[in-house]
Protein backbone atom coordinates (compact mmCIF):
# COMPACT_ATOMS: atom_id res chain seq x y z
CA UNK A 1 0.00 0.00 0.00
CA UNK A 2 1.05 3.38 -0.49
CA UNK A 3 -0.47 6.59 -0.45
CA UNK A 4 -3.45 7.72 -3.23
CA UNK A 5 -2.38 8.74 -6.21
CA UNK A 6 -4.26 11.06 -7.47
CA UNK A 7 -6.12 14.19 -5.83
CA UNK A 8 -10.03 14.33 -5.19
CA UNK A 9 -12.28 15.37 -8.24
CA UNK A 10 -13.70 18.21 -8.66
CA UNK A 11 -12.82 20.25 -5.67
CA UNK A 12 -14.79 23.86 -6.07
CA UNK A 13 -15.57 26.36 -3.18
CA UNK A 14 -17.68 29.17 -2.86
CA UNK A 15 -18.17 31.71 -0.23
CA UNK A 16 -21.19 31.61 1.96
CA UNK A 17 -20.75 34.91 3.81
CA UNK A 18 -17.97 37.63 4.46
CA UNK A 19 -16.73 34.98 6.87
CA UNK A 20 -17.41 31.56 5.74
CA UNK A 21 -16.80 29.15 2.95
CA UNK A 22 -18.08 25.83 1.40
CA UNK A 23 -15.82 23.17 0.04
CA UNK A 24 -16.74 20.70 -2.48
CA UNK A 25 -15.18 17.89 -3.67
CA UNK A 26 -15.80 14.06 -5.59
CA UNK A 27 -13.96 11.03 -4.65
CA UNK A 28 -10.50 10.01 -5.55
CA UNK A 29 -10.64 7.47 -8.89
CA UNK A 30 -10.78 3.99 -7.23
CA UNK A 31 -7.79 2.57 -9.41
CA UNK A 32 -5.49 5.63 -7.61
CA UNK A 33 -6.72 5.37 -4.16
CA UNK A 34 -3.69 2.64 -3.31
CA UNK A 35 -5.71 1.26 -0.58
CA UNK A 36 -8.75 2.34 1.90
CA UNK A 37 -9.03 6.47 1.96
CA UNK A 38 -9.75 7.03 5.82
CA UNK A 39 -10.52 10.57 5.42
CA UNK A 40 -9.48 13.95 3.62
CA UNK A 41 -6.96 16.78 4.67
CA UNK A 42 -8.22 20.05 3.68
CA UNK A 43 -6.13 23.29 3.72
CA UNK A 44 -6.75 26.97 3.63
CA UNK A 45 -4.18 28.77 2.68
CA UNK A 46 -3.74 32.66 2.54
CA UNK A 47 -0.52 34.04 0.96
CA UNK A 48 1.37 31.16 1.18
CA UNK A 49 0.61 30.94 5.16
CA UNK A 50 -1.69 28.30 6.52
CA UNK A 51 -5.00 29.59 7.77
CA UNK A 52 -6.43 26.44 8.00
CA UNK A 53 -5.55 22.88 8.41
CA UNK A 54 -8.45 20.38 8.65
CA UNK A 55 -9.31 16.95 8.48
CA UNK A 56 -12.78 15.44 6.80
CA UNK A 57 -14.41 12.10 7.03
CA UNK A 58 -14.67 10.06 4.23
CA UNK A 59 -18.69 9.68 4.27
CA UNK A 60 -18.35 13.78 3.49
CA UNK A 61 -18.04 15.34 0.26
CA UNK A 62 -18.32 18.81 1.46
CA UNK A 63 -16.82 21.32 4.53
CA UNK A 64 -17.78 24.21 5.80
CA UNK A 65 -15.05 26.84 7.07
CA UNK A 66 -15.85 29.77 9.43
CA UNK A 67 -14.16 32.54 10.70
CA UNK A 68 -12.60 33.48 8.09
CA UNK A 69 -11.60 37.41 7.40
CA UNK A 70 -13.79 39.52 5.24
CA UNK A 71 -13.33 40.08 1.48
CA UNK A 72 -10.20 38.38 1.55
CA UNK A 73 -8.99 35.64 -0.96
CA UNK A 74 -7.92 32.36 -0.02
CA UNK A 75 -6.49 29.14 -1.80
CA UNK A 76 -8.06 25.76 -0.94
CA UNK A 77 -6.35 22.56 -1.42
CA UNK A 78 -7.21 19.01 -0.53
CA UNK A 79 -6.32 15.60 -0.53
CA UNK A 80 -7.04 12.30 0.38
CA UNK A 81 -5.43 9.75 2.77
CA UNK A 82 -4.81 6.26 3.45
CA UNK A 83 -2.49 4.57 6.93
CA UNK A 84 0.68 5.34 4.92
CA UNK A 85 0.29 9.19 4.75
CA UNK A 86 -1.74 12.15 2.17
CA UNK A 87 -1.55 11.55 -1.26
CA UNK A 88 -1.37 13.77 -4.02
CA UNK A 89 -3.16 17.36 -3.52
CA UNK A 90 -5.42 19.05 -5.59
CA UNK A 91 -5.02 21.66 -7.62
CA UNK A 92 -5.19 25.00 -5.96
CA UNK A 93 -9.33 26.84 -5.85
CA UNK A 94 -9.12 30.37 -5.72
CA UNK A 95 -12.49 31.57 -2.98
CA UNK A 96 -12.88 35.43 -1.86
CA UNK A 97 -15.33 35.81 0.67
CA UNK A 98 -17.74 38.22 0.38
CA UNK A 99 -17.61 42.46 1.16
CA UNK A 100 -19.87 43.18 3.88
CA UNK A 101 -22.42 45.92 3.22
CA UNK A 102 -26.10 46.35 2.61
CA UNK A 103 -27.07 45.99 -1.00
CA UNK A 104 -30.46 46.44 -2.53
CA UNK A 105 -31.05 45.40 -6.01
CA UNK A 106 -31.96 48.13 -8.56
CA UNK A 107 -33.22 46.10 -11.65
CA UNK A 108 -33.86 42.26 -12.66
CA UNK A 109 -34.08 40.80 -15.84
CA UNK A 110 -34.74 37.64 -15.61
CA UNK A 111 -35.06 36.43 -19.71
CA UNK A 112 -31.44 37.74 -19.67
CA UNK A 113 -30.60 36.74 -16.65
CA UNK A 114 -29.48 40.19 -15.73
CA UNK A 115 -28.98 41.91 -12.39
CA UNK A 116 -28.17 44.69 -11.20
CA UNK A 117 -26.71 45.47 -7.46
CA UNK A 118 -26.38 48.26 -6.00
CA UNK A 119 -24.54 48.82 -2.52
CA UNK A 120 -26.66 51.14 0.17
CA UNK A 121 -24.49 53.25 2.12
Amino acid sequence: MIVPGAPPGNVLANNLSSTAIKIHWGPIPFDLQNGLILGYHLIVMLNSSLEHNLTASTNTGEMVVTNLTKYTTYQVLISGFTVKGSGVQSAPVIVTTDEDGNYSFSSIALQQETVAVRRIT
